[in-house]
Parts: C-alpha cells; sequence; structure tokens
C-alpha cells in the first residue's frame, strides 16, 4: 500500500526535503510570532546555529 502511495505522489527527494523543511521553519516563526515558544528553545537554536 506504500508503495502505490509512493507512486502516486512522485515527489523527488530534494523537493519533498525542501519542502518539509519549509514548513518546519514556517511553524516555528508562526510559533515564535505568538510567544508561545519556551525561551530555552529559543537559546538551544541559536546555539546550534552558532556551530
Amino acid at each position: 500500500m506504500l508503495e502505490l502511495v509512493r507512486n502516486r505522489v512522485q515527489l523527488s527527494e530534494t523537493a519533498l526535503q525542501l519542502s518539509l523543511s519549509t514548513v518546519s521553519v514556517g511553524s516555528l516563526f508562526w510559533l515564535l510570532l505568538g510567544d508561545q515558544i519556551h525561551p530555552l528553545i529559543v537559546y538551544l537554536l541559536q546555539v546550534y546555529l552558532t556551530f
């Protein structure tokens, strides 16, 4: 059944990765704008992005 869905969608690996990363970054910014993210998460993200 999974192969049937995979054959119907036929997205390339890079397009799928790009869309998932865009959705995750967009949802993070949406939560950040609504002040719904814990400050520890923001700090950990900053530490991750510095390395």
